[in-house]
């Protein structure tokens, strides 16, 4: 491993790396990519703070211009010979990530690692569950039942914490200094891009209190999807069961995306729930994290005949950025601004009121219940923070990841040289109910999973939900 960099602990590559690099190419699945040298690698740089500084709204809202500028001098110190441009991202991701802006961040760059793996090249698909604290192993394709929730205690010979914070502070969270839940989901990109196609080793301590070795041998994007240890639901938008033992449904909504598909979803799912007499309704929104948020207005829809609004106030700053991707928000800020023309830079704020639903003669009158998490972003949490301020339904499990007050909705655009992707937050938002006090959305009952629990294979927080449901229906 190389040596952990000070900005952000991850790697940077030395000049005898470069050597062992080339060297070891041949025996890689793909290509070794081409370097890039330093001026390009500078103009890159150049090129990302600026576009970050005139498109973001508030970009030193959780670092200081002063502090930022610091560390910024560190990473640059760092560009002095020629780099590829994953080497690239391992020094500009964590820099961008110290803004601590969940929506402003550097694509990793997954593109050969899509190439490799539709040739039937492999990969490590390892699923861990983090929070900064300690990790359970939550899947691997095939893994034993009895590793399911063992506590990780080491990664390839690296303490557990130290090689996680590596990866995690890669990607913002809001006003936090690393982002677990988004890792959780990209860790298997973030092992390839950093060691290959190499099997993982792990020191794990199980349940009963023994301490494992444990080698994941890497594995083919088939093989991953056949042996899955998490439900195969989970990887798809949106599901729905409905559990006739308990009168239940379940909506597994794990992504706010597909506008007319989720139309069709939700008449069919709450003519089920008709049908059925459900006596309630449980909305998993703990591995969603986010998309449009005109999904969740449409899922209210269902629950509530009442005025809502998921949002009380938006801000948004015109830039070029903006005008190239968000045509009709530069329409909304010349209205703002009673039809004179918005310049470059300006900010503009905007109350947005309450609307009544339309009429449905699906409307749900049973009890609903929203799972949350760490792991709940974005839209999920307008929706949960939306559904908890106007008592729709009861929040059940952790704080979700994102705030209730943030900045979001990325504009996106691709560095000159390294081809680099970076979205950076244009808006900031205040959800309906929020305190504006840099949380999330607070469950009404705090549930996190058992590891002795998830042993067994069972939800934690689902069950716990269930018997709620249970207990207010009068069973």
């Amino acid at each position: 491993m190389a040596l952990l960099a000070a900005a952000g602990g991850c790697a940077v590559p030395t000049k005898g790396d470069l050597g062992k690099q080339r060297a070891a190419a041949a025996t890689q699945p793909t290509i070794m990519p081409a370097l890039i040298p330093p001026d390009g690698l500078n103009a890159d740089m150049a090129h990302l703070f600026e576009t970050i500084e005139q498109t973001h709204i508030n970009p030193y809202a959780f670092t200081s211009k002063a502090d930022f500028a610091r560390l910024r001098k560190a990473a640059m110190a760092r560009i002095g010979q020629p780099m590829t441009r994953e080497q690239l991202y391992w020094v500009a991701a964590p820099l961008v990530a110290s803004l601590k802006n969940g929506h402003t961040f550097v694509y990793p760059p997954t593109e050969r690692l899509k190439r490799h793996l539709a040739k039937g090249g492999r990969y490590c698909p390892l699923e861990l569950d983090c929070d900064g604290r300690k990790a359970l192993l939550a899947g691997y394709p095939h893994l034993e039942k009895r590793l399911v929730g063992a506590t990780v205690l080491s990664i390839n010979g690296a303490d557990a914490g130290r090689a996680l914070r590596r990866y995690a502070r890669c990607f913002p969270a809001e006003g936090k200094a690393a982002n677990y839940p988004v890792l959780r989901r990209l860790l298997p990109a973030m092992l390839w891009l950093d060691r290959g196609a190499e099997p993982v080793k792990l020191r794990v301590k199980t349940a009963d209190g023994k301490i494992r070795a444990v080698t994941l041998s890497p594995v083919t994007k088939e093989q991953a999807e056949a042996g899955a240890t998490v439900a195969g639901s989970r990887a798809k938008r949106y599901t729905f069961r409905y559990l006739a033992d308990r009168g239940v449904g379940l909506i597994e909504f794990n992504s706010f995306s597909g506008r007319k598909a989720f139309g069709k979803f939700l008449q069919e799912t709450f003519t089920t729930l008709r049908d059925k007499k459900a006596a309630g309704l449980v909305i998993d929104l703990r591995r969603n994290p986010g998309g449009n948020s005109a999904l969740g207005d449409m899922l209210l829809g269902y629950l509530t005949d009442k005025p809502f609004a998921q949002f009380s106030q938006f801000q948004v700053k015109v830039s070029a950025l903006l005008r190239k991707q968000q045509a009709p928000m530069v329409k909304v800020a010349r209205q703002l601004s009673e039809g004179a023309e918005p310049r470059d830079g300006q900010v503009f704020s905007h109350r947005l009121p309450e609307k009544k639903p339309a009429d449905n003669p699906l409307r749900f009158g049973g009890n609903v219940c929203v799972l949350i998490s760490r792991a709940t972003s974005s839209a999920a949490v307008s929706l949960a923070s939306t559904v908890k301020h106007y008592k729709l339904a009861t929040v059940i499990g952790r704080e979700t990841g994102d705030a209730t007050s943030s900045y979001g909705d990325s504009l996106s655009f691709t560095l000159p040289n390294s081809k680099l992707r970076v979205g950076v937050a244009c808006k900031h938002f205040v959800c309906a109910g929020s305190a504006e006090d840099g949380r999330g959305v607070l469950p009404d009952h705090e549930v996190a999973q058992s590891p002795a629990d998830a042993a067994k294979g069972v939800d934690t927080a689902l069950q716990f939900t269930l018997d709620l449901i249970a207990k207010s229906s009068g069973e």
